[in-house]
């Protein structure tokens, strides 16, 4: 009976006494089991020996950093996307332990996430470190997930669906606690592949990640268990990539544009220190974007639309004026006028980002002594003059804040922690911004020329564009029972450099195809242009990164209403909720085998 269980074992893949898998191997059929070193029996942690030395495990996580890497933006090579995560779901059955499994996993990560997120280092060395180790960890906890669980050792099919579903709901995860970072997901990397990212309508950019993760762990089986065994499941991540690419065909066949409004972008080129300079002084600042603006409209008189970046402007709250009035400083009203002059001069809506002041009180500076008025409340906001130079009375204040670069954590609620977090302050001081209010995600309304026509869209600031919940909410807000028409991102890229620029304009592109909804972005360092409703980057119009300049283009609005923008990450969700039930049995045995261990570990007669 032992004797055909083992052999049941060898043939499909199965836990042994020891609780370590056995996966089939190419010679089973001809070899037996005690006629092979240990490392080639299994492909699971517990045995005599691992199945592989140290340094292929190490080769194998730098391989599959290495082909990710080359996959995201700036290479763009989306392809290795579908064999970098494969070797990481080999690498993981290399080492003894669950332990070692998890450190493995987790230098594997912290490599990936330092290769592709090292211009962090230029704002905070200390915040850089601390968050590309911690990133990391999540390959240590896909890797816990996939051994701890044995899903490789289960039918093809269902190990390949386990494996995508743990690599979504851990992605889910990333992009949400602790105010999230969704930032280097795997279906990013497919974007230049336009087809198959249309699901993203539907299932968001995490139904993208699924499919491409489901391709990765067939690609694995077949390395640990031999191309026949594996073959279902590279038969249904075939059938997977097939539904999905042509559900893309049909998205993108479907005539469903009409023309909107021609929109303005100005990208300045404003690198920011970590002191706070912003590389120029407001008046440099606003005397650029009011000039670029001005040569541009002289020679297309057809603009509906400006738009200025994050914080490019001082603040134009009323009360701030009114303050600097009081003391006899004009510039912030010299400010407001020049741009409502311009809107008025030349009949164009004109979009800014600017800071937002009040509460001001008088606090004494401690480094002179001296009493000066100081806002308490601070906000990144955005800013609409009309057509006819009227400040919009509603403005957009920025709802997901950046942790330690537009708030501290913890100020109020646990001061010892906020403390030691200022040691990852990329200011020399405590800059805090006060969050938007969440019901307060303002819909902004033009007019055309004629003023027959109505154009509504939102203003996602910074990074709030690879936000797919907050855009979603955001898509879902009405005007007298009508949704947005497109989405226009403000942002400041000036404090970094290198890949981080392409890596935000792919992942903000999958915010348009989310919500059906066009793009326009202005940048501050780039890089600014438009995104249609299909993902579609307009290459001919993009300002280079690095650069300043200007682009204008007609955005084609999209009547369709995708289910993503109704639901949200209700797909992500159930990936999570699909992932809990294996780590749960898994969970739950080896507490029963260690209580088990324990009773027979007590002498007899003794209780």
């Amino acid at each position: 009976m032992g004797s055909a269980l083992a052999a049941r074992d060898d043939v499909r893949g199965g836990k042994t006494a020891t609780g370590s898998v056995r996966y089939p191997s190419r010679m089973s059929a001809t070899t037996s089991s005690r006629s092979r070193p240990a490392r080639e029996q299994s492909l699971h942690g517990g045995t005599a020996s691992p199945p592989y030395p140290w340094y292929v495990t190490a080769a194998l996580m730098a391989c599959g950093a290495v082909l990710l890497t080359l996959a995201f933006a700036p290479a763009e090579q989306f392809y290795l996307a579908w064999l970098g995560p494969a070797a990481l779901l080999v690498a993981v059955h290399g080492p003894r332990s669950l332990w070692r499994t998890f450190l493995w996993a987790w230098g594997g990560g912290t490599l990936f996430f330092a290769v592709n997120m090292w211009w962090l280092g230029l704002v905070t060395l200390p915040g850089a470190i601390a968050l590309i180790v911690y990133l990391g960890a999540y390959w240590g906890l896909l890797a816990l997930v996939v051994r701890g669980c044995s899903l490789m050792a289960r039918p093809p099919v269902v190990a390949a669906a386990y494996v995508a579903a743990a690599w979504c709901g851990l992605e889910f995860l990333r992009g949400n606690l602790f105010t999230g970072l969704p930032w280097l997901y795997l279906g990013h990397t497919q974007s230049p592949f336009l087809a198959a990212v249309q699901i993203a309508d539907a299932l968001g950019a995490y139904g993208v990640s699924f499919w491409v993760a489901m391709i990765n762990a067939a690609v694995a089986l077949a390395v640990l268990r031999g191309v026949r065994a594996a073959a279902p499941a590279m038969a249904a991540a075939a059938v997977v990539m097939a539904a999905v690419t042509g559900y893309g065909l049909w998205r993108l066949s479907q005539q469903t544009t009409t023309p909107g409004p021609r929109v303005l972008v100005v990208q300045g080129n404003y690198p920011q220190s970590t002191g706070g300079d912003k590389g120029a002084s407001y008046a440099e600042m606003l005397a650029f974007h009011v000039g670029a603006t001005q040569r541009h409209l002289e020679a297309d008189g057809e603009v509906d639309l400006v738009v200025w970046s994050e914080t490019v402007l001082a603040p134009l709250n009323e009360e701030a004026r009114q303050v600097m009035r009081d003391s006899g400083a004009r510039f912030l009203d010299q400010t407001h006028d020049a741009v409502a002059r311009l809107a008025r001069q030349y009949g164009v809506n004109i979009l800014v980002g600017a800071t937002y002041a009040a509460d001001w009180r008088e606090v004494t500076d401690p480094k002179t002594g001296r009493r000066q008025s100081e806002p308490m409340d601070r906000r990144n906001s955005a800013y609409l003059f009309h057509r006819d130079g009227r400040m919009d009375q509603r403005r957009y204040d920025k709802i997901h804040l950046v942790p330690f670069g537009e708030y501290m954590p913890f100020k109020q609620t646990i001061p010892w922690l906020h403390r030691a977090f200022m040691l990852f302050n990329p200011y020399p001081y405590d800059y805090t911004l006060t969050a938007g209010d969440q019901s307060a995600m303002t819909v902004f309304e033009i007019a055309d020329r004629p003023g027959k026509r109505t154009w509504r869209f939102v203003v996602p600031i910074c990074f709030e564009d690879i936000d797919s919940r907050l855009l979603a909410r955001m898509m879902r807000q009405t005007v007298n029972g009508t949704a947005p028409d497109f989405i226009v991102n403000i942002t400041n890229d000036g404090w970094f450099r290198a890949n981080q620029n392409s890596q935000h304009l792919q992942a903000a592109a999958f915010r348009s195809i989310e919500n059906r909804a066009p793009t326009a972005r202005s940048v501050n360092t780039g890089i600014s242009g438009f995104v249609d409703s299909s993902g579609r980057i307009d290459r001919r119009a993009l300002v280079p990164q690095g650069t300043d300049g200007v682009s204008a283009a007609t955005l084609a609005l999209d009547g369709r209403r995708p289910l993503y923008t109704r639901v949200g990450d209700l797909f992500a969700g159930l990936c999570v909720l699909v992932t809990c039930g294996p780590v749960i049995r898994a969970a739950a045995g080896r507490y029963r085998r260690h209580a088990a261990s324990r009773v027979k570990s007590v002498p007899r007669g003794k209780p």
